[in-house]
């Protein structure tokens, strides 16, 4: 009697594990789908002939949908219509905002605890690696640029703060892509700026570093 509750318990267990499995598969793909263009800004994403590409049920294509909605990246209406996001230039301005403050304040919380010099170290790496990366794919150059934003979260040690960065990453990659495309932003540009925040982080000038965080991210804002 034991061993069949073990044994039916175990069987569960896998079934939930393979649900979720399918679920994240379909995320994934769904993710590149919209990161690679395939789905434009504001594109319908068709449920039934997306189950059929994917050989699936709509259960996995729903709940990955659900998840790429609570991270910002498609919207469903009333009528169960699911779009990918539209961008626009009040979605842009506000999550450079959002950047900004979190960015900003990790660098402050850098300064509280002595370790800036550490924080120059890792955009000493990062800012070389970006530069090698600027004749790339427009998206590693972009993964290669979010990378030195990302030193003032992580080398605070912080995971909770690393992983609110991390949630967000995928819409930020979106917005910087819109940001190349239309031509407000290009790779040189980016890399000037990302030397001067270094500069500033390695003399430890720290009202300068405030004020280059604040132009490099709210430059857009009209």
């Amino acid at each position: 009697m034991d061993y069949a509750y073990y044994y039916l318990k175990e069987i569960v267990s896998m079934m939930q594990i393979n649900k979720v499995s399918m679920r994240m598969q379909v995320y994934e793909i769904i993710k590149e789908k919209i990161l690679s263009q395939e789905y434009d800004w504001g594109d319908q994403i068709r449920i039934l002939p997306l189950c059929k590409e994917l050989g699936v049920s709509n259960t996995p294509v729903r709940e990955a949908l659900s998840l790429l909605e609570m991270e910002g990246l498609v919207t469903s209406s009333l009528n169960s219509r699911v779009r990918v996001i539209e961008m626009t230039e009040d979605l842009n301005n506000e999550m450079n905002q959002i950047f900004l403050v979190l960015i900003a304040g990790a660098y402050q919380v850098c300064i509280v605890k002595g370790i800036t010099k550490k924080l120059t170290a890792m955009l000493e790496d990062a800012l070389e690696n970006q530069k090698e990366s600027q004749e790339k794919e427009m998206a590693d150059s972009i993964n290669a640029a979010l990378a030195f934003d990302r030193c003032f979260v992580n080398v605070i040690g912080n995971e909770k703060l690393s992983r609110a960065f991390d949630e967000q990453y995928t819409l930020l990659f979106l917005l910087a892509r819109y940001n190349y495309q239309k031509a407000a932003l290009n790779r040189e540009d980016n890399i000037r700026e990302h030397v001067q925040i270094l500069e500033a982080v390695k003399a430890e000038d720290h009202e300068e570093v405030h004020r280059l965080l604040i132009r490099h991210f709210d430059k857009h804002v009209d």
